[in-house]
């Protein structure tokens, strides 16, 4: 069985539960853990009495320390804070856990995934961490590293020391704003590869793990990961894709699909209580009714431009 963690609160409900129809769909034998941000999300996951989809609360973990972090931090930059802990709670769950892949919750699987831990179990290493891969129209390797946090496994004992450091590090420093060479969680594997570079297994993604910064110059047909970051809802009716403009196949084969899912997600577990993951200010309210008059001069459901996403 694999083991997955990811974290989220009560916003990013429906992507956690796509994520999860990706892995039922694709992964086999899987249990996918959440670390809940809070209460609300801890309960909900409860009631669905899934027996692959488990809640961890986070107050029932929540060190001294890490409370005292959590008070300059803001909610995504404790997230981050939290990331390499998440995988240390996930090892308290079973000693029959030998390993645990944190992924985002914005993740979405498009294939088995099978063949990114065949190649890890050959590299005989301990840890594997993911490239940015980025378009070179997209490259922000400068600003946000050449690691992505996105997809990251670490074995129960030979990856101890790495997930160790990583968690002291966070717990130092983890903001979204750039020190050192550090950003948030994410900058820290680059001192992977500079202090346990004998236990790092870097996967060569080759196009398989897609993202907005990277689907221009990747075809998405080889993708078995696609991470829709910076995809936000407003309501079960309005939803921003992402502020990169991408090719309309992706947007229509990739998108479509996916945006067309968290709707139904949203409709059939009632989720319309949960918070907005973004508000209609005055400023998107006139993209919308951009969005709109192209929508319909065009005759199309979904549209990549004005990088605007809506439902009619």
């Amino acid at each position: 069985m694999e083991h997955f963690v990811t974290i989220f609160d009560q916003s990013f409900i429906p992507q956690g539960l796509a994520l999860h129809h990706s892995l039922s769909r694709f992964a086999g034998k899987f249990k996918l853990w959440v670390l809940s941000m809070d209460q609300e999300t801890h309960d909900f996951i409860e009631q669905l009495s899934i027996n692959t989809l488990s809640p961890l609360l986070l107050s029932d973990y929540e060190t001294d320390e890490l409370r005292q972090a959590s008070r300059d931090r803001s909610l995504a930059e404790y997230c981050w804070t939290l990331t390499p802990f998440s995988i240390q709670w996930v090892f308290l769950q079973g000693t029959d856990i030998s390993r645990v892949t944190y992924v985002d919750a914005d993740v979405f699987f498009l294939s088995d995934p099978l063949p990114l831990f065949h190649e890890f179990d050959i590299s005989g290493r301990s840890v594997l961490i993911t490239e940015h891969e980025y378009a070179p129209e997209h490259d922000q390797t400068s600003l946000c590293g050449r690691y992505c946090v996105q997809f990251l496994i670490v074995k129960r004992y030979s990856g101890a020391p790495v997930l160790n450091w990583w968690s002291e590090r966070c717990l130092e420093w983890c903001y979204a704003r750039f020190k050192d060479g550090y950003f948030g969680d994410q900058a820290y594997l680059i001192g992977f590869m500079v202090h346990f570079p004998e236990l790092i297994f870097v996967l060569q993604g080759h196009g398989r793990l897609l993202a907005p910064w990277n689907a221009t110059y990747y075809r998405y047909s080889d993708a078995i990961m696609y991470h829709f970051h910076g995809l936000r809802i407003f309501s079960p009716k309005i939803i921003l894709a992402c502020k990169e403009i991408l090719p309309f196949p992706v947007m229509t084969y990739v998108y479509s699909p996916y945006i067309r899912l968290l709707q139904q997600l949203i409709a059939s577990h009632q989720l319309n209580w949960i918070r907005p993951q973004m508000r209609l200010t005055l400023k998107w309210r006139l993209k919308l009714l951009l969005s709109r008059f192209i929508l319909s001069f065009r005759r199309l459901k979904y549209l990549p431009c004005p990088v605007f996403t809506s439902s009619v």
